[in-house]
């Protein structure tokens, strides 16, 4: 990493300009919840919480260049999601969590997430829902395994969501 100093040649702040962006994978065929959209994108951040912009990110004060390699996460507008099944027991396969990000908004969210428990009928219910504009925290019982939730989840655009 190379340190730039905060000021612009002329004195200034820095131009930030536009966001550094990374595109996700278009939407398949038979997805049609990203119809106009042939591409999503999102807002870079560095592992300790840097928005990226321009391939740069400040650090300590002091306006650092990201490195072209380093891992990113994506961050806001991107949804954070965080399913958790509190009802683990000794039985093998349970559905146990999962970590995934979101391209749509809360909103959008919470209507598929509906959709979701209208379909498993029972088989999953909600303990806690905690969201906020940028995360979506989901608490279940469920007796599920991890191959039927992750079908689930999948099919009604929970986890990832694009």
């Amino acid at each position: 990493m190379t340190d730039v100093p905060l000021q612009s040649e002329g004195g200034g702040v820095p131009d930030r300009g536009a966001s550094q962006s990374f595109h996700s994978p278009a939407a398949t065929a038979d997805d049609d919840v990203n119809d106009t959209n042939d591409s999503l994108v999102y807002q870079a951040w560095t592992q300790s919480g840097f928005p990226i912009v321009d391939g740069k990110y400040i650090d300590n004060g002091a306006l650092r260049d990201a490195d072209p390699d380093e891992a990113v996460v994506s961050g806001p507008p991107a949804l954070d999601l965080y399913w958790h099944n509190r009802s683990l027991g000794p039985e093998p396969g349970l559905f146990r969590g999962v970590a995934a990000a979101g391209f749509v908004n809360v909103t959008e969210y919470i209507v598929r997430l509906g959709s979701f428990l209208a379909e498993t009928k029972g088989a999953c219910k909600i303990r806690a829902l905690n969201t906020t504009l940028y995360s979506v925290n989901v608490i279940v019982t469920t007796n599920l395994s991890q191959a039927e939730m992750m079908q689930y989840l999948q099919k009604h655009g929970l986890a990832p969501a694009w």
